[in-house]
């Protein structure tokens, strides 16, 4: 599972230059990270072995599990997320060529044009008590679907909501137009969402979603 990065402020990096900067420095880090495929709930493990930068490529080590090998050789392009404490890189890529040495995969990926660095929240984000529901109706472009807040902050939510093929949908930047949070006895709180890290839950059944605010007036966020 990812680590979460419970991140409020982003930017989005549009320099190929700063692409590889960053890039760098999360991988002489040892930054973790996690790959997924379209198509597949799944998130895989893996790591930069190398930086290619006059190739225009990021070299990954073999995907764990080891059906993420199959999966991406199928799809011929995955999103990559590398964290660092406080801070989150998210980027699509292509992939370009794949070999082995020594019986172990690795992958060839184009280097990014464009990605996101996320860096740590200032909100203190507060749990939700375990017996106490706070539900979530989430209405999307072409799915109602139902939810449950884990946390609450000045500056977004955390919550849950089952796997389905909508939640494919749920990356870095997506925005959810229209969520309503409902607190016993009293009239439910619409507000507008971005998504900005998932998981997945512990049993794997559903994804734990954090997102920020759009649109929520200050005189609601109490």
């Amino acid at each position: 599972m990812r680590p979460e990065v419970p991140a409020t402020k982003f930017e989005t990096i549009g320099s190929p230059t700063r692409c590889l900067a960053l890039l760098k420095r999360f991988k002489d880090r040892l930054a973790a990270m996690s790959v997924t495929v379209p198509g597949a709930p799944e998130e895989y493990l893996s790591s930069i072995l190398d930086i290619d930068g006059p190739g225009r490529a990021i070299i990954l080590d073999e995907l764990k599990p080891r059906e993420g090998h199959d999966r991406l050789l199928s799809a011929g392009r995955c999103n990559v997320s590398l964290y660092l404490k406080g801070q989150g890189l998210h980027f699509a890529s292509e992939l370009l060529s794949h070999a082995a040495a020594d019986g172990i995969a690795y992958y060839r990926l184009a280097l990014p044009h464009r990605m996101r660095h996320y860096t740590q929240r200032g909100a203190h984000r507060v749990p939700v008590p375990v017996a106490y529901s706070l539900p979530l109706v989430i209405r999307d472009r072409t799915a109602v679907v139902r939810g449950e807040v884990i946390d609450v902050s000045m500056s977004g939510i955390g919550f849950t909501v089952p796997l389905s093929a909508w939640t494919e949908n749920l990356k870095p930047g997506y925005v959810l137009p229209l969520a309503s949070v409902r607190r016993d006895g009293d009239d439910p709180i619409d507000v507008s969402l971005e998504i900005r890290h998932t998981a997945l839950t512990n049993d794997r059944s559903g994804l734990r979603v954090g997102a920020c605010y759009t649109d929520l007036e200050r005189h609601q966020r109490k």
